[in-house]
């Protein structure tokens, strides 16, 4: 991805589903802003596109602390309070949004919200993830999924987006990490949507 301005890149452009090795070969980007960031290596964003498919992945340069009983694919809410890879899509109109979650086992959680912190549970659709990778060492941990671009509960334009990845590593005393920069005073992810996302394209 391409940077453009504080708040524009382009997104990677595919015309072929990639390989998990190949996609983690593509260029990342860094999530720089945050709180108690502790000085360490920021994790790296991977996001690409095809017509019918978004691809999302963190890599995370920490020892990962997650929940081992939990399987790839499974749908399971509260991993944000262990580690875990975020990313917040926002609807046309600037307000609604949807949240994914992605934790280092391959389990996964995602809700709409009509506006900040307004979850909406009976419009979400569930994602059925087409994909998943996952990979995890005693200092790092890599995650990835491919998402039907149709399944999403929120309404997108894919050549005009706007979106954030986030992270929560090193718990139970976490790093917030965030690709957009953070304006709170606190820990809140669901502050940076809206205008205050990034703009994709």
């Amino acid at each position: 991805m391409v940077m453009q301005n504080p708040t524009t890149f382009e997104i990677n452009c595919l015309t072929v589903k990639p390989s998990w090795a190949d996609f983690f070969q593509l260029e990342s980007f860094p999530l720089t802003y945050g709180w108690n960031l502790k000085g360490q290596l920021a994790p790296q964003a991977y996001l690409a596109m095809s017509k019918k498919q978004l691809f999302f992945g963190l890599k995370v340069f920490t020892t990962p602390n997650y929940n081992a009983d939990l399987t790839v694919g499974q749908f399971q809410e509260g991993l944000w309070n262990q580690d875990v890879a975020e990313l917040f899509i926002v609807d046309n109109n600037l307000r609604a949004y949807q949240e994914i979650n992605l934790a280092p086992s391959g389990a996964y959680w995602s809700n709409y919200f009509t506006d900040y912190r307004k979850p909406l549970n009976n419009k979400y659709i569930d994602l059925r993830p087409q994909d998943f990778f996952k990979e995890t060492t005693e200092t790092s941990w890599t995650v990835g999924m491919a998402l039907d671009l149709s399944k999403f509960s929120v309404k997108i334009n894919p050549n005009n987006m706007r979106l954030n990845v986030t992270a929560i590593s090193n718990s139970p005393e976490p790093s917030y990490y965030s690709l957009a920069k953070t304006k709170s005073v606190k820990p809140d992810f669901h502050a940076i949507v809206g205008g205050n996302a990034f703009l994709v394209s």
